[in-house]
């Protein structure tokens, strides 16, 4: 996966420059959900590993893509605070998440058990 993520941010200007940034994101998109399909769908180690190293592929041209059309969308004065706040989000929403789980498990007498 890091391997594969690597090579990709390599050539990310060029898919960009191809594609344009909102084709490259869907591209992105349907490629990581295509990569995520498949890692579920099959049991095999070979397929798994090969669905995990083309997900690297993908998920490199995210971030680059995304910068460039937060910096067209806003003004340079409030690029740092807009970069914080979308930087942050995966972390807050992983805590939010991880909370409203737990609250759902206790409130709800649901268990992890089958």
């Amino acid at each position: 996966y890091l391997t594969t993520y690597a090579v990709a941010q390599i050539f990310t200007g060029l898919v960009e420059a191809v594609t344009g940034r909102k084709m490259g994101l869907v591209l992105c998109f349907i490629g990581s959900g295509v990569c995520a399909l498949v890692f579920g769908m099959f049991d095999d180690r070979v397929i798994r590993s090969c669905a995990w190293m083309c997900m690297g592929l993908f998920q490199a041209m995210f971030f680059p893509m995304i910068v460039g059309i937060l910096n067209d969308w806003f003004p340079s004065a409030s690029r740092g605070r807009v970069f914080g706040v979308w930087s942050t989000s995966p972390q807050i929403g992983g805590f939010a998440t991880s909370a409203f789980g737990a609250w759902v498990l206790a409130n709800h007498e649901l268990t992890w058990h089958a």
